[in-house]
Formats: structure tokens, C-alpha cells, sequence
């Protein structure tokens, strides 16, 4: 919050790059914390490496589903049936 005064005293198109860090930050935090924590160690361990060999050791060392899942999903077919 600190830092938002700043910016709003300082620069008001800082204020609105805050605010847009903010909104991103909070969508990656609605993500799943265990597809976050693979996603980063995939990136991680397949750095610097050809495509192919990248894909590779993907398929073959996934850390399969999270324990969020089931719960993430009945949550997007809430969603989903909300729509129609």
C-alpha cells in the first residue's frame, strides 16, 4: 500500500502499472499452487534444452494430476453452467 502512495504521488502512469502488476499477480495466485510449483520446475530442468528432448522429458516425468484438481474443475463446470 506504502508503495502505491508513492506512486500515486510520484507518476500517475506508474499508478496504473501497479495496478495492472497487481491484477496479474492475483490471477497467477488463483492458479493451482501445484501446477504453478511444475510448471516452474519443468522450465527449470528442460532450460537450454532442443525442443524435442524438452517434450520428452515432460511426457516422461510429470508429476501427474495435483490435489486440487477434481476440485479446481467442479469449479470451471460451475462456471461453465452458469453460461448457458
Amino acid at each position: 500500500m506504502l508503495a502505491l502512495r508513492f506512486v500515486l504521488r510520484e507518476d500517475r502512469d506508474g499508478l496504473a502499472k501497479a495496478q495492472e502488476m497487481t491484477c496479474t499477480a492475483r490471477s497467477i495466485l488463483l492458479n493451482s499452487w501445484f501446477s504453478l510449483r511444475a510448471n516452474k520446475r519443468l522450465c527449470q530442468e528442460t532450460e537450454g534444452l532442443p525442443l524435442q528432448a524438452g517434450r520428452s522429458y515432460e511426457i516422461h516425468r510429470t508429476e501427474g494430476q495435483g490435489p486440487d484438481m477434481q476440485a479446481r474443475i467442479a469449479g470451471f463446470m460451475n462456471k461453465t453452467a452458469k453460461l448457458q
